[in-house]
């Protein structure tokens, strides 16, 4: 018989763990090229918008039926409540610090329903407390323009926060999206937001990579097994 066969052969273990691990590689690899399709229209969706922007294009004024779609890029109005100010762990152009979180309460609106949280940008490890940056605590009303993210998941690896110095390390302690604040500069310098364009460099697409690793994997596996077959054939001859 065939198994028989095969097991004399010292093939049938090896020829079991290749039909298994093969159809694991290769959905591995048609996996991120699904991913690689996402990715691109996203960076699409993002570069139409920062294309418009450029150009003059409406921006949205943020309120209440506003999109919150990933990316759209727009503009709001409201107090800031400095007392609820969150501090997320991060590095930016080589330097470690902090991005300034701040809820942002809408005129004519009261309850945490009517806040919108904004990434107000960026603060070295030593502007990270209030009164290292007063100038940037403004209290009267302020207009944050840019643009719509969505909060991040905590991964395996994420560090636990360090609620006593209001510490993350990552927007998990957000439920709903939150607006990134763009370039526009803020009293005192600080905090520093970034201009939509860098988003580009911030958003990794190594789909196509990890696609190919995938598939030359598969490939590897199957020529091996192969090769290994060739060298058994005339083991019983």
């Amino acid at each position: 018989m065939r198994v028989q066969s095969m097991r004399k052969r010292g093939l049938l273990w090896p020829a079991i763990m290749t039909a298994l691990a093969l159809p694991v590689l290769l959905g591995l690899g048609v996996w991120q090229i699904q991913r690689l399709d996402w990715k691109n229209g996203v960076l699409d969706k993002l570069r139409a918008t920062i294309a418009a922007v450029n150009s003059g294009g409406k921006i949205d004024e943020m309120g209440e039926g506003a999109s919150f779609a990933e990316f759209n890029f727009t503009q709001i109005s409201g107090v800031f409540d400095h007392s609820k100010e969150k501090y997320v762990f991060t590095s930016r152009d080589g330097q470690i610090g902090y991005l300034i979180f701040t809820p942002l309460a809408q005129p004519g609106c009261s309850g945490g329903e009517c806040e919108v949280w904004i990434n107000r940008g960026f603060v070295p490890q030593e502007f990270r407390e209030p009164r290292a940056r007063p100038a940037g605590q403004n209290s009267g009303e302020a207009k944050v323009r840019g643009m719509v993210r969505r909060p991040e998941k905590n991964a395996w690896f994420t560090p636990s926060p360090d609620t006593a110095r209001n510490i993350w390390y990552a927007t998990s302690f957000l439920s709903a999206p939150y607006i990134e604040a763009d370039a526009t500069p803020n009293p005192g310098g600080w905090p520093r937001g970034r201009d939509p364009k860098s988003l580009f460099t911030s958003i990794p697409n190594n789909h196509a990579a990890y696609a190919f690793t995938w598939f030359s994997l598969a490939a590897v596996l199957a020529i091996m097994f192969g090769v290994y077959a060739y060298s058994r054939r005339d083991t019983n001859a």
